[in-house]
């Protein structure tokens, strides 16, 4: 009998996994004109066919992480922080299951 239920489970089981990752997701690092870190840079993108926005802020070491991000694009992906010029970038795809790796580097504010 205990042989039984553990079969009967096992395509339920099979199923969960070929469900797995449905995402995408973006790193990067921020900087400024001289290469030092900046932390708290305001980094949005937006997935400009849905119009859905994702918003993360770079951590002391400069780096950021946006999980959780739709598949495909384009995205409009933008930094900023206070004292300099914003830097975007435009038509940024992501592919299913993959980090995007993209950097910043800002110029002071004139």
């Amino acid at each position: 009998m205990a042989v039984l239920v553990c079969v009967a489970f096992t395509p339920a089981i099979n199923r969960a996994y070929a469900q797995g990752v449905t995402t995408a997701s973006m790193t990067g690092l921020v900087r400024d004109a001289q290469g030092a870190v900046i932390p708290g840079a305001a980094v949005a993108a937006i997935h400009e066919p849905s119009g859905t926005r994702y918003e993360t802020i770079s951590q002391s070491d400069g780096r950021f992480f946006i999980p959780g991000m739709r598949v495909g694009g384009p995205y409009r992906v933008s930094a900023s922080v206070s004292g300099f010029s914003t830097e975007v970038k435009e038509n940024v795809s992501l592919s299913l299951g993959v980090a995007q790796d993209l950097d910043f580097t800002l110029k002071v504010a004139a």
